[in-house]
């Protein structure tokens, strides 16, 4: 693993240097590490971040401003000792950075619906056990979470190409599933790739 991280950094340092500095990147992708602010809430409890992956293309851009949709795909891993289901979280955005500081550390603030469903199989949770007859353990329930997300962050340009990010994700999960909703906080740290 740690030779893949430093082929990456070393294959991307020299990307970085030898592109041409008036050529506008439109594309954009970023790997992150997403960490769970866990508050007690239902998705914020049961699930710890491992890592996520972004990708953008910058529809609009001048020396000030560059606005941008994107899909980010964040892979959770479920904690819970009886259902071991992971999630994939999908959440197209739209965002904007703005070079604010006339300097490489630009914010930026992403706008987007996040949403992700797991199904648990009863029939693998009372796998060796008899269960009360009147519940079929051969059934199966789908639960379905969606909300709004709000994506504030810093981008740091090495160069025109190679980035750093860290930012902060609130969404505020819904479900028609269960009762209730989850609102969840998360932090992201990565590094990114202009083409």
């Amino acid at each position: 693993m740690k030779k893949l991280v430093l082929s990456v950094l070393l294959l991307s340092s020299f990307v970085s240097f030898s592109q041409d500095v008036k050529n506008k990147s439109k594309f954009s992708v970023s790997l992150h590490y997403i960490g769970n602010l866990d508050d007690g809430s239902l998705v914020n409890h049961e699930y710890s971040g491992i890592i996520g992956l972004d990708a953008r293309y910058s529809f609009y851009q001048n020396e000030k401003v560059s606005v941008s949709a994107g899909l980010g795909l964040d892979y959770l891993q479920e904690s819970s000792n009886f259902f071991k289901n992971d999630a994939l979280v999908f959440n197209p955005n739209i965002g904007i950075e703005v070079n604010a500081f006339n300097a490489k550390l630009r914010p930026f603030f992403n706008l987007g619906y996040s949403f992700f469903s797991y199904k648990i199989d009863f029939d693998e949770f009372f796998v060796g056990s008899n269960p009360d007859p009147v519940f079929n353990p051969n059934q199966s329930k789908k639960y379905n979470f969606n909300g709004i997300s709000l994506n504030p962050g810093l981008r740091y340009h090495f160069s025109d190409v190679l980035f750093a990010e860290g930012s902060y994700r609130y969404v505020a999960f819904d479900t028609d599933s269960m009762s209730g909703s989850s609102k969840t906080h998360y932090i992201q740290i990565g590094i990114g790739f202009k083409f």
